[in-house]
């Protein structure tokens, strides 16, 4: 399974587009902008702001919206974003593989259909925290994909389009 790098300062994973090396760490964009907003503060200070904006973000994120249609009922959409992709490439191993024949014999799926639910957890997190970045608190038109590539990788990808939406009055 892919392994994941974490921010130095706040812990939160890494996104590869957003990651900056400071002083040999690897840390996240928000850490970075407030560490380049203010300089001068110690890393007490700055995780302390670092965890407000984070209280912040997690309260949106608990809040957010993901739909498979162009619209939610009862809301109005004020913005729209560019589509935004989230994905994950796994290898499934011989064992892996082993284990789903045998799992095709007895007829259960249980193991397999945990790691793939795990997977697509991690990538639905990944999507709304890009989503939540951008300032969007919905997505819309959500498309989940598995797709099985070289012998042995399957591919989980969901994209949509993040959104800014407010109640409709």
């Amino acid at each position: 399974m892919a392994k994941f790098k974490y921010c130095s300062i706040c812990n939160i994973q890494l996104d590869p587009y957003d990651t900056y090396q400071v002083n040999g760490m690897l840390i996240c964009g928000e850490c970075y902008k407030i560490k380049k907003k203010y300089p001068e503060i110690s890393e007490e200070e700055l995780l302390e702001k670092i965890l407000n904006v984070r209280e912040k973000m997690k309260k949106r994120f608990d809040e957010f919206i993901v739909v498979t249609v162009p619209k939610i009922e009862g809301k109005r959409i004020v913005k729209y974003y560019n589509m935004i992709v989230s994905e994950l490439v796994i290898g499934t191993g011989i064992f892996s593989e082993l284990g789903a024949s045998v799992i095709d014999l007895i007829g259960t799926t249980g193991a397999y259909s945990d790691k793939l639910k795990e997977i697509k957890n991690k990538v639905m997190d990944d999507l709304i925290h890009k989503a939540v970045k951008l300032g969007a608190n919905a997505i819309i038109g959500a498309d989940a994909e598995y797709m099985k590539i070289g012998g042995n990788m399957i591919l989980f990808s969901i994209s949509g389009t993040p959104v800014l939406i407010e109640d409709d009055n």
